[in-house]
């Protein structure tokens, strides 16, 4: 379970949702740990997730949920990469990951106080900032 956390945390820059974690647990234990042992099983599951469109491309197809009129809203994951590649050219930032995670990331509202506050931060400062710290990938 941690070695498929980690991945997900390392690749995809965010964590598992339950459905991914049981799958590819359940896959990399049952299978590939069965087949060539734990650093075997770790090896088959990396290139799954650095082939998977997600890892490939910056998705945006709104996997959030849908207005009365049909159209489907950004997703909070989906809304922190947007907002952090558009305004500082890289992913996002531990304090944007942290809003995902404690969902605090879905309204206009949010979405002004995390443009407000990257704003606020030059890009230096930002780049310095995130060189320096690993949390969120640990």
């Amino acid at each position: 379970d941690r070695a498929v956390e980690r991945s997900f945390l390392l690749l995809l820059e965010r964590r598992p949702t339950d459905e991914e974690q049981q799958r590819y647990a359940d896959g990399f234990r049952r299978k590939a740990i069965e087949i060539g042992g734990p650093r075997e099983g770790l090896k088959s599951l990396l290139p799954v997730l650095i082939l998977s469109p997600e890892f490939v491309y910056r998705q945006e197809i709104g996997l959030g949920e849908t207005l009365p009129d049909g159209r489907r809203m950004l997703s909070p994951n989906e809304i922190a990469f947007a907002l952090a590649y558009a305004l500082t050219d890289s992913p996002p930032d531990h304090d944007l990951r942290k809003a995902v995670e404690e969902e605090r990331l879905s309204t206009k509202e949010d979405v002004e106080r995390e443009v407000r506050r990257m704003l606020e931060t030059s890009t230096r400062d930002y780049w310095a900032r995130e060189l320096t710290s690993v949390e969120g990938y640990v």
